[in-house]
């Protein structure tokens, strides 16, 4: 068998590719060792905990034991299946923040600021929530990416919103849209741009989690931009399914977005088979101990707002007696995990940057007719979850490999709190 292409992986950035070559008239073979996302556990949103705890769509890897976090080994779900780890996740739909991607094309990435992907952004992209809010001159309106939030209003929700804006932080239609700071809906894909059907005929699942909502705060007053996100929801349940607390709950994932903590990802063995050796080595830095403690105590302040007043009767973790920063660090040892968005292993950037493996054109750097194309080429891990922002990879890399001009640059703005240097919120 000949092609033209031949992309190895069928995850997000790759399908993306494979669409985009062959909407050009292309020959393209895509290898994929996992099998059909056609399954209903696949397809239903509520049943994200069993696909990503079944290794029939997950490769099954654990971390190393994480020195500083007591030596426990952490889950690494990553997709074995069409799709990739975009089948096996929450769906939720996040571009970054406009800096991530200057601070890209400042780290050697050129070419790749925001005002080079913004464009790339609206073409992949179908913003169905025309009359729920949102900012529609900032969307893309026919991509094959179908991007929507949830209709039907729950009152935790809406609680969550209303406590971040009594706290005093800002509120946000759209946190992809101009205002990419503050507590608002969450998005999420509705439709599958990385599934089998999509890959063969661009239809796709039409169901979406319409339940969360998400906060893109800063942790301090002199950081310019949000580096805190907030994922809300309201239940109590782990990753594994399992429940977090007897009865009715309500629960925020919360974490720093730019750690200083720095991880690896290396062989095991020559053995193809065996799973390589990764080691997150989270809380690696002080600053993150600082950045964790800070989260908590800013939830702590977010909830007792008279918002959540009809709702809180407890703290189920860390607990109300956990308060002093010894204590607090304990509970961070215990229970931080990952949020399953790994990336950076093979670094986009100049020729010279000794850590570049590939060119601002996704070539690797002194080899021939090989190029990445995912989130593993990421300078630096953008704000939030990274399905968004690999598709966008895919969407620009499949220029590159055309030989196309880039699109023309957007020359829109983001807003940045006014008061940013003196003021958290």
């Amino acid at each position: 068998m000949q092609a033209d292409y031949v992309i190895v992986g069928a995850g997000s950035a790759g399908c993306a590719m494979a669409y985009r070559l062959s909407e050009a008239g292309h020959s393209v073979i895509v290898i994929e060792f996992g099998g059909s996302d056609a399954g209903p556990l696949i397809q239903m949103p509520g049943a994200l905990s069993y696909p990503m705890n079944m290794l029939r769509y997950d490769w099954g890897y654990w971390s190393e034991p994480e020195p500083y976090l007591g030596g426990r080994q952490l889950a690494c779900p990553r997709g074995k299946v069409i799709g990739g780890s975009s089948s096996i996740n929450g769906m939720v739909y996040v571009r970054g923040h406009a800096r991530d991607f200057d601070t890209w094309s400042e780290m050697g990435a050129h070419g790749w600021s925001y005002a080079d992907v913004l464009p790339y952004y609206l073409r992949q992209e179908s913003w169905t929530s025309a009359g729920h809010g949102g900012d529609p001159e900032w969307r893309g309106k026919n991509g094959p990416l179908h991007v929507t939030r949830g209709k039907r209003d729950n009152p935790l929700v809406t609680a969550f919103v209303e406590a971040g804006v009594q706290a005093g932080y800002e509120a946000t239609a759209d946190y992809n849209g101009q205002k990419q700071e503050g507590f608002g809906p969450m998005e999420q894909t509705s439709k599958a741009w990385v599934g089998l059907q999509w890959l063969l005929n661009k239809s796709g699942p039409g169901a979406s989690n319409q339940f969360e909502s998400a906060a893109f705060i800063r942790s301090r007053a002199g950081v310019e931009y949000p580096d805190i996100q907030y994922h809300f929801l309201p239940i109590a349940v782990r990753y594994d399914g399992q429940a977090a607390a007897e009865g009715h709950g309500f629960q925020a994932h919360v974490g720093p977005m730019r750690s200083p903590s720095r991880g690896s990802v290396t062989l095991r063995s020559s053995d193809p088979a065996e799973a390589p050796k990764i080691l997150f080595n989270y809380m690696s830095h002080e600053k993150d101990w600082e950045d964790f403690r800070r989260c908590i105590r800013l939830t702590r302040e977010i909830f007792a707002q008279e918002a959540f007043a009809p709702f809180v009767r407890h703290e189920i973790q860390p607990g109300a007696d956990v308060q002093s920063d010894d204590a607090l660090n304990s509970f961070i040892k215990d229970h931080v995990e990952s949020a399953y968005h790994p990336c950076g292993t093979c670094k986009m950037g100049d020729a010279t940057d000794p850590m570049a493996v590939v060119d601002p054109e996704c070539r690797v750097i002194g080899v021939s007719g090989l190029r990445v194309a995912d989130s593993s080429i990421f300078p630096q891990i953008t704000n939030g979850n990274l399905n968004g922002p690999s598709i966008m990879v895919g969407e620009k890399a499949s220029d590159h490999i055309l030989g196309r001009p880039p699109l023309p640059a957007s020359n829109k703005e983001p807003w940045i709190h006014p008061n940013w240097e003196s003021h958290q919120r």
